[in-house]
């Protein structure tokens, strides 16, 4: 059935989306359901309020398949592992914070690529996943991962927050280490930075390198 799904292959081809282009999509997004200066973005409000789809809570998502969460083929709801949903922690909120900010980000730029398959059923759908052609499917969730990105950290509010906290290390005299250990810096810091948009440290260190940001300039 797999093989059968993946004779569209050619429909399923990615359209290039520059940086500059899924920043204006996801401020769009975010313009027309969610108050950016208000943080963390509740991504299950979002969802549940705003958008035709709906939260699926189902045991064995994150053991059976290795993933947190995922759009079903129908477009209607977001699957999503049960006892993550229900009894995780705040680090496991963050996590799928992101995982619902990405499979809207498939929902927002991939609707046609759905829309051209039919899997029967959940193992149709994992098997599509699995037998997607490498570099497209690399392109597929680069571009789902950097609309959750984007969408759950505005660059403004981003750059503002960095900001502030470099000139904090520069005046306790810590300039000539900012510019000598940046990486070393940034591991120590982006606990500190991540906390307003809840996400993790590793969200927030990719989203300072991919909005330039950092290493900090002198």
């Amino acid at each position: 059935k797999g093989k059968r799904l993946m004779d569209n292959v050619p429909k399923y081809k990615c359209t290039y989306i520059s940086p500059s282009t899924m920043r204006s999509i996801t401020h769009t997004f975010r313009n027309r359901y969610w108050i950016e200066e208000n943080l963390p973005i509740n991504m299950e409000e979002i969802i549940t309020k705003h958008l035709p789809l709906e939260i699926i809570p189902e045991p064995g998502i994150l053991e059976n398949y290795d993933i947190d969460a995922f759009l079903t083929s129908d477009l209607s709801g977001i699957v999503v592992d049960l006892d993550q949903y229900m009894f995780g922690d705040e680090k496991t909120s963050n996590r799928l914070r992101f995982s619902f900010a990405h499979e809207i980000g498939h929902y927002v730029l991939h609707r046609s690529i759905f829309e051209n398959f039919s899997p029967e059923n959940e193992e149709d759908y994992i098997d599509f996943y699995k037998n997607f052609p490498e570099t497209d499917y690399s392109q597929f969730e680069w571009q789902a991962n950097e609309f959750a990105g984007s969408l759950l950290v505005p660059r403004h509010i981003l750059v503002k927050i960095t900001d502030d906290k470099i000139q904090e290390k520069r005046q306790a005299g810590f300039s000539e280490l900012l510019q000598k250990y940046p990486e070393d810096i940034l591991e120590r810091l982006s606990g500190e930075l991540c906390k307003p948009f809840g996400v993790s440290h590793h969200v927030i260190e990719l989203r300072l390198k991919v909005e330039g940001l950092w290493p900090p300039q002198k």
